[in-house]
């Protein structure tokens, strides 16, 4: 399936984030929604179908892991890979967003290299 079917729902608060990454993926040929937090991801994604979340841990109000933890809980959401971006490497963070059902992580500020890759890793699945 070519690039152009698949649709990305990027979810930061922090705007420079949010349009550097969506920027990229458009680059690469993918379709991207992109909104600053977890309770407008959910409004998203409760309203049209995405192949793929990237959802940053360390938001205001409804946070990356709530956010996560809604997505896999929900059978009609559960089924999109997320892949986690933090500024953290801590690995216990890692660790626990991965424990909770997230597919894989960045760290941030995240590569153009190590985006592609990622996310066709998890979209070839």
């Amino acid at each position: 399936m070519e690039q152009f079917d698949k649709s990305i729902l990027v979810v930061d608060d922090e705007e420079p984030n949010r349009v550097l990454i969506s920027h990229r993926l458009k680059r690469e040929g993918y379709r991207v929604t992109a909104v600053s937090g977890g309770r407008a991801a959910l409004e998203e994604m409760r309203a049209r179908r995405f192949d793929l979340v990237l959802l940053d841990l360390m938001m205001p109000e409804m946070d990356g892991l709530a956010t996560l933890d809604t997505i896999k809980s929900d059978p009609d959401l559960a089924q999109v890979p997320v892949l986690m971006l933090t500024a953290s490497n801590a690995r216990e963070a890692i660790v626990h967003c991965v424990s909770r059902g997230a597919a894989d992580y960045m760290i941030k500020p995240v590569s153009p290299a190590d985006l592609r890759m990622r996310v066709q890793r998890q979209l070839r699945g």
